[in-house]
């Protein structure tokens, strides 16, 4: 399924509280730089997540402290191929992402 150009980097996934909503963004730090990619909800987080690590289990989040502005719920190393990382809109390069999936369409597959 996925191509053969694979890639170890750490996944981090950091918690942002601003006026009382949470957002999540996902960063990608490797032998290259990646700009990291703003998610909306945990929904969109937690999917992006498992494009990533299929096996990937909510319980693995770190429970999150609601009077923290920011915090990594998630951080891990992984193997990965570099269309996965497109999927979710991790890029080699500066600047600042946006998931770019339909969410409700991958939910069914």
């Amino acid at each position: 399924m996925w191509g053969s150009e694979r890639i170890s980097l750490r996944l981090v996934v950091q918690r942002i509280s601003q006026a009382g909503k949470s957002r999540y963004r996902l960063i990608a730090y490797g032998d290259g730089t990646y700009r990291p990619v703003d998610l909306e909800s945990r929904d969109e987080m937690l999917l992006a997540v498992r494009l990533i690590v299929p096996n990937f289990s909510e319980r693995s989040l770190r429970e999150q402290d609601e009077s923290l502005d920011a915090q990594i719920v998630y951080a891990d190393e992984v193997t990965v191929d570099s269309q996965q990382l497109r999927l979710v809109g991790l890029r080699a390069q500066a600047g600042r992402g946006k998931l770019g999936l339909d969410i409700a369409r991958l939910s069914r597959n």
